[in-house]
């Protein structure tokens, strides 16, 4: 079987090979990062569509060609190795890593499908799977030339809504420097985008960790991976990756399964951002809506089907969190840490529930304006019809057709007519105004 394996490696990195020689604009980084309690190096997997013919590298980074990655035998001195994959239609580089590490086929595809999958946590003969979803919040993209030709999108017609908007609200008021930047990023708010990332860590030793993110959107987020590279496709670990510089970390004392928890420890704390900023735009969302009389609901609803969307993923992640902290195979030291996060996750679930409640809140808001809008139509048209009632009472008193009708012969009948209307319609306005005033 270690022939088989081998030589299904080998014709994958022929594919691989073949492919990158063609071009194209997928991108896939592959870094990999060996480390013990008291040294760290960084390497970049030449050859896996990672261009670095034109990067100037770093001395903390070492290119690594693909056939030693794959073949050649880890230094002795490594405790740990970080695997950390990422970029759009990785699938090939996942399927070597795959095999060199015999992960578990059914861990893999699901790894592949990313985006039909849910937060998960099984445990294998040679390693455990976790999949982790990581949020973040999607920006809308600038307009462009569609926007005169009538194919403009439901994006942009909320950024048009809003820059109306801020341009009433600048002219009526004053605002601090920075004020309207600031709500000019919260304006271009789209949704909450959400990747799923699958953490491999093998086991029992907790000596390899893999990190895989197969971005398949045109346009993820961009981060650097090193100060003097280029930028490649999103890369959500950089925290943990300015942890593993320090010679003084904890990352640097414990295994892979202490490296797992720091993972999940970021996407927690990478909830945070992303809750602060969806509150700040749902405050100047109600608050545009309280100064538009609520004509345009479509904005605060799109925010409150993201947030529901992101509730169900949170619940998934509690249940992930939860399974992994009771599972057997993971060691009492990393539990207690990662109940130190499901802490945290729960409290970020509550406050999207707290959102949740603000954007429906919205919708009774604007049931109230529309209803006190239908008694203030309501009542004037009662007003009007109580305060002509008594000159319609007279009108048809005078009007009957009897024979003896002494008001009718009257000099001054006429003059006694509009006299008593007026002063009958009078009377009303004031009772009705009085009683709108005690009620």
């Amino acid at each position: 079987s270690e022939g088989i394996r081998l030589l299904m490696l080998r014709s994958l990195l022929k594919t691989t090979i073949a492919n990158n020689k063609l071009g194209g604009e997928d991108s896939v980084a592959t870094e990999v990062f060996d480390y013990n309690a008291t040294r760290l190096e960084r390497h970049i997997v030449e050859g896996l569509g990672q261009d670095t013919t034109d990067m100037t590298i770093s001395r903390s980074v070492q290119p690594i060609s693909i056939m030693d990655f794959f073949f050649a035998d880890r230094p002795d001195w490594v405790t740990v190795r970080w695997i950390n994959i990422t970029g759009r239609k990785a699938s090939h580089t996942m399927k070597m890593t795959a095999l060199k590490y015999r992960l578990h086929p059914l861990a893999l595809e699901d790894a592949l499908d990313c985006e039909n999958q849910r937060p998960k946590a099984e445990s294998y003969s040679s390693h455990y799977f976790i999949m982790v979803p990581v949020f973040f919040i999607e920006k809308e993209e600038e307009e462009d030339d569609s926007v005169g030709n009538g194919n403009a999108s439901s994006s942009t017609t909320f950024s048009a809504y809003w820059s109306r908007w801020r341009k009433r609200r600048k002219s009526g008021s004053t605002t601090k420097n920075g004020t309207e930047e600031k709500d000019d990023e919260h304006a271009k708010i789209k949704g909450i985008g959400i990747q799923m990332t699958s953490i491999f860590v093998s086991m029992p030793n907790g000596k390899t960790v893999i990190t895989f993110n197969n971005a398949n959107k045109k346009k993820d987020v961009q981060v650097t991976i090193d100060s003097r590279h280029r930028t490649t496709l999103s890369d959500c670990w950089s925290r943990v990756q300015n942890e593993l510089k320090k010679s003084y970390s904890k990352l640097r004392q414990y295994d892979g399964q202490y490296l797992a928890y720091s993972f999940l420890d970021q996407a927690v704390d990478m909830i945070g951002p992303v809750v602060k900023e969806l509150r700040k735009a749902i405050e100047l969302e109600t608050e545009s809506l309280s100064d538009q009389k609520y004509k345009n609901m479509d904005r605060i609803h799109m925010l409150r089907d993201e947030l529901k969307n992101m509730e169900r993923k949170l619940k998934q992640f509690l249940r992930l969190l939860v399974h992994v902290i009771e599972d057997e195979t993971i060691r009492p030291g990393p539990t207690v840490y990662l109940k130190d996060v499901l802490d945290n996750l729960e409290n970020c679930d509550e406050e999207v529930k707290n959102l949740i409640s603000i954007c429906e809140s919205a919708d009774v808001a604007a049931e109230k304006f529309e209803r006190g809008q239908m008694d203030a139509t309501l009542y004037t048209l009662t007003v009007i019809s109580a305060t002509f009632l008594p000159a319609q009472f007279l009108t048809g008193v005078w009007g009957m057709n009897f024979v003896y009708m002494p008001e009718l012969d009257e000099e001054y009948g006429y003059r006694m007519f509009w006299s008593l209307a007026v002063v009958l319609i009078i009377s009303m306005l004031l009772f009705l105004n009085c009683g709108r005033l005690r009620a």
